[in-house]
């Protein structure tokens, strides 16, 4: 996580093989898993829609892609105007 000037960012990151081209179009729509084999593993296919949805309450940005040398990446970016709303409407 860090700050910048006009909002916080959270990058996750893993170092496995990447969303595909298929997964980085669709991956945070409610139930979709771009590799069925997930479902054994736990999976369902809500993480990144909830990410996503809790993301743009606050007025921010979900940014899903792979990373420069591998891997799979989700940034979350949150303006700071998000929270000055939040601090006023309490």
């Amino acid at each position: 996580m860090q700050t910048t000037q006009i909002g916080i960012e959270i990058t996750i990151c893993d170092d496995g093989s990447g969303f595909d081209e298929k997964t980085l179009q669709h991956a945070t729509e409610f139930l979709y898993r771009g590799d069925n084999s997930r479902e054994r593993n736990g999976h369902f296919g809500i993480g990144l829609t909830f990410a996503k949805e809790v993301t743009m309450k606050h007025e921010g940005e979900l940014v899903i892609m792979n990373g420069n040398h591998s891997g799979a990446m989700v940034l979350l970016k949150i303006p700071f105007v998000s929270f000055e709303k939040n601090l006023k409407n309490n």
